[in-house]
């Protein structure tokens, strides 16, 4: 094979977050995300337990999640 082909990414962008994840970004606390995703104000994906976030979604929330501007976009 090719060395090319075979070669793995230096950087490799991240897609999503976990709630823990995204709490140590924001900061807040999980709970506080958990009901921001259940009012509706925070996008989330659901795979089985895992609740995932993409980055669009915590930027969207930070710059509109209630209303007001709570802090810079990641």
């Amino acid at each position: 094979m090719d060395n090319a082909q075979t070669a793995v990414p230096q950087s490799i962008e991240r897609l999503g977050y976990t709630v823990a994840e995204a709490c140590k970004l924001i900061p807040c606390s999980r709970s506080h995300l958990h009901r921001a995703i259940k009012k509706g104000r925070l996008r989330a994906a659901h795979d089985g337990t895992k609740v995932l976030l993409s980055r669009e979604a915590i930027v969207e929330y930070l710059n509109h999640g209630d209303g007001t501007d709570i802090g810079p976009a990641i």
